[in-house]
């Protein structure tokens, strides 16, 4: 029974690890991401023109209008 609980522990742990790294690396890579310069991040016409000039930013890992308000905010 106590092999039984500490094999469930050790499991917890792991996965509370893994899933904390990998949170982690996501928000690492987000702050690569958002270090593009001004022109990167220019969207193209055709996306101006349909509409999607904010979706298109948020593809190509650019901040959009609601990242950069959350920003200003803080």
């Amino acid at each position: 029974m106590k092999f039984q609980n500490l094999l469930l522990s050790l499991i917890f742990v792991f996965f509370g690890l893994s899933s904390y790294a990998e949170e982690k690396a996501k928000s690492e890579n987000q702050v690569q991401e958002n270090k593009k310069s001004a022109e990167e991040c220019k969207a193209p016409k055709w996306a101006i023109a349909i509409g999607h000039e904010e979706m298109w930013k948020l593809h190509n890992g650019c901040p959009t209008k609601k990242d950069r308000e959350n920003t200003s905010k803080n």
